[in-house]
């Protein structure tokens, strides 16, 4: 059963939720209504002309396509057309008025799993069926507006074209990573053969969130918890304490003197401004009682004591302690390391500092060949016009030791295409220039003329205030358990957390893995016992066609591509021993392999490299058993 300290926001039921995505789903009033669950507008990061090439693939998000929508889940029973009423799940109050009604779709229209854009009035809609009911919920992920009617319906989950977020349409909960708001939903009523959805006065619900209406709630709390870094998992902590209905004092500490931020987007657009970024304001904080420290840097941490020391002599107790202060750039110990327009990248400072120095640099050296160094690449040569822009890496092709041989000369002869040249199997042996950097000697004896560097070498865990607390691993790296402790009362997500994952302790540094662990971590906290069991996932971009990845494969034996790489519509399964152990997805649509992988319903390697195994009909069939 749910803890009684939980808010009314926070009685849930919890275990289908948390067994699919780590998750609770929406919350009930007393009288069983589906309370408001809307976004609190305060940064709307609706994507624009402007931006929509930046932070997701144009081509990607197009993988469904009417014709394929009409063909999903033909297998799922129909089901008899019902009516949704009002208190059954509109985030909308049932006492809200109606202003605008219309008449989106016919009964028969769409079948079980099927999605239709519709408008009524002002507003642009997302229609679904599931099971013979039709929900009504926004169009638009509140990620980064990606289009939700040209992704995919499974279950009750809809999930987003671009960088598979998932959303319950019947409650409009997001359910995971990199979403961190809801959508709206909206009444549904049938009369006759119409589906007819109605939109509240305003053309819109009343701005609300989940975490402000926890926190309005009577309640107290003498504890005092702690949340070190402000990335993707201590942002979506802080926020996750209110909604579970924690009353206590929350401290949200950064070094930095922003507020919380999207990293993401820093390597694809490149001069970024930070206020485009920002997920949370300093408003947002206070409404939810959240103590943001800005310019704090921790020195210590010692938790037998419980406390937590920063530099500028100030020390704080905790009664609970999440370190999720993320990972640094490495930095290369190479003479001219210290020059000037030799950067790294993290924040939106680096990024700008990017920008400034590329406006007229004819030739541009990215150290590191893996995903930040070949975005950095991409985007400088098709977004800023660097005449010449060079990648030095090791390996032997871009990204071999996370994608192999194969899928790494396919994205390297992508890359080329686009103007980008490379030297492989390459090391730096030294910077030169006087003052700034005007030259990049590899130790092949090689002399490459730059006017800037960006090293993308891989990241530290920052975690150097905890060597008099717990054991660090040899990369820096802290160990959990499945519930992400580190010790009784010290709890570690992100970059800097090595967890268990289907047999083995892993470290990965993807944004929605570390903003997935914030939330189970909150949870944990507060005694919930929520096991992190998600699947790794992230995604990359460049030259407007992107690729996203799911799973974990610290080393693989074997690799099944079914489709074609120099066309870029492909998917690529990872092996060991025969087993899958993750997947990519170019061109192609990711989701159902994604699910069978969450499922642990993928066939072996050797079946799917002949290229004959139907994962649509085989993830209808397994839902259809579950």
């Amino acid at each position: 059963s749910t803890p009684t300290m939980l808010s009314t926001v926070a009685r849930r039921n919890l275990n289908s939720a948390f067994l699919r995505t780590n998750r609770t789903p929406s919350s009930f009033n007393k009288q069983g209504s589906s309370l408001p669950t809307s976004r609190f507008q305060y940064q709307s990061r609706q994507s624009s002309s402007s931006n929509e090439e930046v932070f997701h693939s144009s081509k990607a998000s197009n993988i469904f396509t009417k014709e394929s929508n009409n063909l999903l889940w033909l297998s799922a029973a129909a089901g008899c057309i019902g009516v949704v009423t009002f208190s059954l799940f509109a985030s909308a109050s049932d006492k809200q008025q109606i202003e605008v009604e219309a008449t989106v779709a016919t009964v028969d229209e769409l079948k079980d799993g099927q999605l239709k854009q519709v408008k009524v009035g002002e507003v642009d809609i997302l229609l679904s069926r599931i099971d013979g009911v039709y929900y009504a919920t926004d169009l638009k992920c509140t990620h980064y507006g990606a289009p939700l009617n040209t992704g995919q319906l499974v279950g009750d989950f809809v999930f987003c074209p671009w960088h598979c977020a998932q959303f319950n349409v019947k409650t409009g909960r997001a359910e995971t990573a990199p979403a961190i708001d809801d959508l709206n939903t909206y009444p549904v009523r049938i009369e006759g053969d119409k589906v007819i959805v109605g939109v509240p006065a305003g053309n819109q619900v009343p701005p609300t969130h989940k975490a402000v209406l926890a926190y309005q709630e009577s309640g107290s709390d003498k504890r005092t918890f702690v949340i070190i870094g402000t990335g993707a998992a201590g942002t979506v902590a802080a926020e996750t304490l209110r909604e579970d209905g924690f009353k206590g004092k929350v401290l949200l500490v950064t070094e930095e003197d922003l507020p919380p931020y999207d990293r993401v987007p820093l390597s694809k657009a490149i001069g970024v401004p930070a206020d485009k970024v920002v997920l949370r304001n300093d408003d947002f904080y206070k409404k939810i009682g959240v103590d943001l420290l800005k310019g704090k840097q921790v020195v210590d941490v010692n938790h037998t004591k419980k406390t937590v020391t920063f530099k500028d002599g100030q020390t704080v107790h905790f009664d609970s302690l999440l370190v999720a202060s993320g990972a640094a750039p490495r930095k290369l110990n190479i003479p001219g390391a210290q020059l000037s327009n030799v950067f790294t990248l993290r924040d939106p400072k680096d990024s700008a500092g990017i920008d400034s120095a590329v406006k007229d640099a004819k030739s541009v050296v990215i150290v590191g060949s893996s995903f930040i160094g070949m975005e950095v690449a991409a985007c400088l040569k098709k977004n800023k016009g660097v005449e010449k822009v060079i990648v030095v890496g090791q390996e032997q092709v871009p990204f071999e030791r996370v994608l192999g041989k194969e899928v790494g000369s396919a994205l390297q002869a992508f890359w080329e295409e686009n103007g980008v040249s490379f030297r492989l199997a390459a090391g730096v042996k030294e910077f030169q220039g006087n003052g700034k950097v005007e030259k990049v000697v590899l130790n092949s004896g090689e002399v490459i003329p730059a006017d800037a560097v960006v090293v993308g070498a891989g990241v530290i865990p920052n975690t150097s205030f905890l060597k008099n607390a717990v054991p660090l691993k040899r990369d820096g790296g802290v160990t959990v358990d499945q519930y992400l402790k580190v010790v009784d009362g010290v709890y570690a997500a992100g970059d800097i957390a090595y967890f268990p994952y289907r047999g083995e302790d892993i470290r990965v540094e993807h944004w929605a893995v570390a903003q997935q662990q914030g939330r189970i971590a909150a949870h944990n906290m507060l005694g919930l016992k929520v096991p992190y069991e998600t699947v790794p996932f992230f995604w990359s971009n460049a030259f407007g066609t992107g690729f996203k990845y799911a799973g974990h494969a610290s080393s693989f034996d074997d690799v099944a591509v079914v489709g074609d790489t120099k066309k870029r519509q492909f998917l690529a399964y990872y092996g060991k021993q025969g087993e899958v152990k993750a997947v990519l997805g170019m061109g192609k649509n990711l989701v159902p392999s994604l699910e069978l992988l969450r499922l642990e319903k993928l066939p072996p390697i050797d079946q799917l490299k002949s290229g004959k195994v139907d994962v649509d009909a085989l993830l209808a069939k397994v839902q259809s058993t579950h």
